[in-house]
């Protein structure tokens, strides 16, 4: 995954500043700036977005913990296959 992609994706998608810059009538971004998120990269060290940590792999290893962690379910934003 491209880190220019996904800032950019996050940044179009949802108000991720905390400015008040959008005006979100649905409350998924209040919703998605509260929960845990998790950026598949090799070059990103600071994703910029609170609750959000950057798994480098082996990534079977990593979803593999997340997965085994108490919480709910994961789901795949942004891209259809991660290899």
């Amino acid at each position: 995954m491209k880190n220019s992609v996904a800032k950019g994706q996050c940044e179009a998608w949802w108000d991720v500043r905390h400015d008040g810059g959008r005006d979100d009538t649905t409350g998924i971004t209040q919703y998605l700036n509260s929960v845990s998120k998790y950026v598949v990269s090799s070059t990103v060290d600071d994703p910029g977005w609170e609750h959000t940590s950057v798994l480098r792999g082996p990534l079977s290893h990593e979803i593999q913990a997340q997965k085994s962690a108490p919480g709910h379910d994961m789901v795949t934003t942004g891209s259809i296959t991660l290899t």
